[in-house]
């Protein structure tokens, strides 16, 4: 599944960059999650998909990063302990600037394996569930 957002920020690109990447801001986003390193972090996420809700306990990496450009890539992988069910999610993330403000462009691709794959063929389908 392939997902693509942004946002507009009024705040100077390299500086929305470095705040998207920063330790406290990785793991203060995630509920229950723990930095293993500057660059890693572990994580349980619920994620609504269809008519399911999979709870996932995984780890997620910075794999690539360019603070030139201000473009990174994230990873992530996860498994639900009480089913047989895993994901995986890649995260692009770009910073432009535009006009003093800043334009935060995210791609994402998600994709699950078992019962929950069946559920994901459209984007609709997936949701967060705090």
């Amino acid at each position: 599944m392939h997902v693509e957002n942004s946002f507009r920020v009024v705040a100077p690109a390299k500086h929305v960059f470095s705040i998207l990447l920063s330790e406290n801001a990785e793991v203060g986003c995630e509920p229950d999650a723990e930095l293993v390193d500057p660059e890693t972090f572990r994580a349980r996420r619920r994620i609504k998909i269809g008519p399911m809700v999979v709870a996932y306990t995984g780890r997620g990496r910075i794999v690539g990063r360019d603070d030139d450009v201000l473009i990174t890539v994230m990873e992530a992988a996860g498994r639900a302990s009480a089913v047989s069910e895993a994901a995986e999610v890649a995260i692009a993330i770009a910073v432009n600037a535009q006009n003093g403000s800043s334009t935060v462009r995210m791609v994402t691709g998600f994709s699950a394996i078992r019962r929950a794959a069946r559920f994901g063929a459209r984007e609709d389908a997936l949701r967060w569930a705090w």
